[in-house]
């Protein structure tokens, strides 16, 4: 029988809420038991002074010996209408009661806590009850601890409780019970006791502990080395493990990978020929989603294996250099543990318009190589990855870098307007723009070619520093021949040249005649004479 007597009842405390310390696990809460969903399995008891008996989960609600059922769209004391409930609804008697069993529901060790909101069916006024929450001992046939023990009554509305469970009963498997008594604070009759919970359920933390059989593991270059891993506590899903922190070269893998705690697990460190060498700080994880989590570490010593090997190391790592120049790299081979044998570089990754030579291409180490790398005019632009491979004895080692083309700087020039018409005897004048490209930083000097005859030029700016400006001005004699001339003017600096060109047309000037009417004329002192003076084309 799960009713503890009245008396036992009257007299059982109510527990504060307390966390436990899981050590350097990490859980979130979990739901151990969900009364409410769980509800038709339980064991459901009913009885008051009259007897008690067994009754069936389902109803119907109009039982006068109490009944357990769901009910659905239902309002509340609050106002509020709840989708489903659980209706518990004590035997129609003074002091009545009714009391449902979960059995064998285990707590898990970290904590537990029932939590629970109930409330009254809206109409049942005359609601007034006691509310238990407590867990049975099935084998001594007794309440062994209560969680919750108080009243409820129609006004006070719909409440919310919560209750932590003490260690001591943690880590066990109980009968846990929801009792719902008439006698209230008020009244012992049972009438309109419609106690309606909206949930009921414990939640709980699971523990995980891990252990390692060594906290420090030594590890050669070429071999391995195993420690076991040892999960235990009350997590009731499997876990994965997992490994971080390994130097490069070293890999793990578990005999266990994966599996539910108590478990053991042999961690099987191995480290390449070539692994990293040092002391690392290793993490051992044993988790499951974001449940729950558990990491031990461990100090990993990796040392050197003793066999002959090299090092090659390159300087400068990147160089910059414009179209058709060359840059140049010091490659260093060094022994390592007394290696002897021949080393050959090579290099790959280079762009498409280049050329390269290795001095010396080849040595026994230790010794200098350098590294000449010839650009032209049509290799591609920007940053290329250049790997520089040394082979020998059985080895292979490389290093990468980068090499940047960039345009060679330069200069261009132009003159305005593209072409100017005049008349013999008169003036054009032209700007010359000299503009810098790529950076391009040296004096430039002006020159005109292409004049025709009997012309001059004057530069208000023969040379300078692009950006610059000069303007050109040519005169034309009355003699210059009529047509059309190419004047080119012409920029040099720097070791480049450049050319513009523009267009001269030269017209004739405008001719006309004089004659008189008479070529000789005498005249008298104080007379006048007339003369026809006739101008023509």
């Amino acid at each position: 029988m799960l009713m503890a007597s009245l008396l036992m009842l009257s007299t059982i405390s109510v527990s504060g809420y307390f966390m436990v310390d899981a050590g350097d696990e990490k859980s979130v809460p979990l739901v151990v038991l969900d009364m409410v969903k769980k509800a038709p399995t339980a064991t459901w008891q009913a009885g008051g002074p009259s007897g008690w008996k067994n009754i069936d989960f389902g109803g119907p609600d109009t039982d006068p010996d109490g009944f357990a059922m769901y009910k659905y769209n239902v309002k509340l004391n609050d106002g509020k209408t709840y989708s489903k409930i659980l209706e518990t609804h004590p035997k129609w008697e003074d002091y009545g009661w009714i009391l449902g069993g979960y059995k064998n529901v285990y707590l898990p060790k970290g904590s537990a806590v029932f939590r629970a909101k109930v409330g009254f069916i809206k109409g049942g006024e005359a609601g007034d009850v006691r509310l238990l929450f407590y867990l049975w001992n099935e084998a001594e046939n007794k309440v062994e601890y209560t969680a919750l023990n108080t009243y409820l009554s129609y006004g006070d509305g719909v409440k919310t409780y919560s209750a932590s469970i003490p260690s001591q009963y943690l880590g066990k498997s109980w009968t846990l019970v929801l009792y719902v008594g008439a006698w209230g604070k008020i009244s012992t009759s049972s009438g309109q006791d419609w106690v309606a919970w909206v949930y009921a359920y414990v939640s709980g933390q699971y523990v995980l502990d891990m252990s390692l059989s060594s906290t420090t593991v030594e590890l050669t270059q070429g071999e391995s080395e195993e420690l076991d891993v040892h999960l235990t506590g009350d997590y009731p899903k499997d876990v994965t493990l997992s490994v971080s922190g390994l130097p490069a070269g070293v890999s793990a893998e578990f005999t266990v990978p994966s599996h539910k705690a108590p478990f053991t697990s042999k961690l099987k460190l191995t480290a390449t020929e070539d692994a990293e060498t040092g002391t690392f700080t290793v993490h051992v994880n044993a988790k499951r989603g974001s449940e729950i989590s558990v990491t031990k570490t461990f100090t990993l010593k990796v040392k050197s294996k003793a066999h002959p090997d090299f090092t090659i190391d390159v300087s400068p790592l990147s160089a910059s250099v414009s179209r058709g120049g060359a840059a140049s790299f010091s490659i260093n081979i060094n022994p390592l543990e007394g290696f002897d044998q021949s080393v050959s570089l090579s290099i790959s990754g280079l762009p498409t318009g280049t050329t390269y030579e290795f001095s010396p291409s080849s040595g026994t180490p230790p010794f200098t190589s350098t590294l000449s790398i010839q650009t032209t005019e049509t290799t591609p632009l920007g940053t290329h990855t250049v790997t520089i491979t040394a082979s020998g004895g059985g080895k292979t080692h490389s290093k990468s870098i980068d090499l940047t083309v960039k345009a060679v700087p330069d200069f261009s020039i132009g003159v305005e307007p593209p072409s100017i018409t005049i008349k013999q005897g008169e003036a054009a004048e032209y700007v010359i723009g000299v503009a810098s490209l790529e950076g391009f930083s040296e004096e430039v000097g002006l020159s005109v070619s292409g004049l025709p005859s009997g012309a001059t030029v004057s530069l208000s700016q023969t040379s300078g520093t692009p950006p610059m400006k000069s303007i050109m001005k040519i005169k034309i004699s009355e003699d210059t021949p009529v047509g059309s001339y190419t004047i080119t003017v012409t920029g040099t600096g720097g070791g480049k040249t450049h050319s513009a060109s523009v267009n001269l047309v030269v017209k004739e000037a405008p001719s006309f005649s004089i004659t008189l009417s008479e070529e000789k004329v005498s005249i008298i002192q104080g007379e006048s004479t007339d003369l026809t003076v006739k101008v023509g084309s």
